[in-house]
């Protein structure tokens, strides 16, 4: 606001003009202080409704969201137990197959060295002399570390009754074609 001093009719003295500029002055000074004070506690309170509407906003905002993972987050924790459960299942099949197979090999490794064994045994003198001996040690250490033991035995009982199927089978099918 430009300051413009209202002009007076009368003859102004030195004194009486320097009294009226400053007192102009002094209230016009106080009204600019007056419009700035009223127009600072406006724009506090406006800037604080804001503040308050924002903050307000912001609350909502987290609160949807919060909400929102929450259900999210539900879903996906089923859902991850349903597929945990499926690959471990699907590893457990894995396992198996691989334990049946890796079992098939092992005797099939097991029988390939039985029948070579036997071969090598019955070509020479000499292979059935360290046949008959290396049978004889291994049945005197079995006997010699035959405590009671179950499965020892069993695997042992089962080994012996592979070893006599084939030399069966050998027997019958010779058997027969004579």
């Amino acid at each position: 606001m430009p300051l413009i001093m209202p002009m007076r009719k009368w003859p102004p003295t030195k004194k009486r003009a320097n009294v009226e500029f400053v007192s102009d002055v002094a209230n016009h000074v106080s009204s600019l202080l007056t419009g700035y004070h009223r127009d600072l506690q406006a724009m506090g309170a406006a800037t604080k409704r804001e503040n308050a509407i924002f903050v307000a906003d912001i609350a909502k905002f987290l609160h949807s969201k919060n909400r929102e993972t929450k259900v999210m987050m539900d879903g996906f924790n089923t859902e991850h137990t349903k597929m945990a459960k499926v690959t471990k299942a699907d590893r457990k099949k894995f396992i198996n197959k691989l334990e049946n197979s890796v079992g098939v090999m092992r005797k099939d490794n097991v029988n390939d060295l039985v029948g070579a064994g036997d071969a090598w045994a019955s070509l020479s003198p000499q292979g059935r002399k360290a046949k008959l001996m290396t049978e004889q040690r291994a049945k005197s250490e079995q006997e010699k570390s035959s405590v009671w033991n179950p499965s020892r035995r069993a695997r042992l009982w089962r080994r012996h009754e592979q070893e006599q199927r084939p030399r069966d089978l050998k027997l019958n099918s010779n058997h027969c074609q004579a």
